[in-house]
């Protein structure tokens, strides 16, 4: 499993030591296979009295020297370990303020979906009513001038009112969309 942390699980790190030990220099290699029991080895040199000069962590990115003053003889490994089972449990429950939170955005939607399916049989009411008229007017009327702009005025009615349906029912479908992808949380 990676780890966002690039020196956390990392098979080829290399851990560089130069420690003073009974007065002698010495340097020495070791191949952690996570971060903190690299970081316990060094409390563990340092516990044993030796006088650690320096420390360096290489692995595929390159080399990081290890400030010094972390190492002050206690383990790495207990605190690491209580947190990743700390996060592991955050991440497995859902937020009650993310969960709260979806559910106010389900109930905004289906209000959202009400109005909208409200909105496009009104659309399609007055769509059916102007076209209504518009054959009415075919039908009935003779005298020219007064028909053809009549018949042209609801024409105009029946494109505007067929393009605000079009642009509501887009809405209806990204609403019921989201819809969707909230219910699947």
């Amino acid at each position: 499993m990676d780890h966002p942390n690039r020196y956390y699980h990392n098979q080829a790190m290399v851990l560089l030591l130069t420690a003073l030990q009974e007065e002698e220099v010495v340097t020495f290699s070791f191949r952690p296979d996570k971060l903190e029991v690299g970081l316990d080895f060094l409390n563990l040199v340092k516990a044993q009295g030796d006088i650690i000069l320096s420390a360096h962590l290489v692995d595929e990115n390159g080399v990081l020297e290890l400030p010094l003053d972390i190492v002050d003889g206690e383990s790495f490994s207990a605190p690491i370990q209580e947190l990743e089972r700390e996060w592991e449990e955050l991440l497995r429950e859902p937020s009650p303020f993310s969960s709260q939170l979806t559910q106010e955005l389900i109930q905004w939607n289906l209000r959202c979906i009400d109005c909208c399916e409200v909105k496009l049989a009104n659309q399609l009411q007055q769509i059916n009513r102007f076209e209504w008229l518009r054959q009415r007017a075919e039908d009935v009327l003779f005298i020219e001038p007064a028909k053809s702009r009549l018949i042209n005025r609801y024409t105009a009615l029946i494109d505007t009112y067929s393009q605000q349906k079009a642009k509501s029912e887009v809405f209806h479908k990204q609403i019921l969309q989201r819809l969707k992808e909230l219910l699947a949380i």
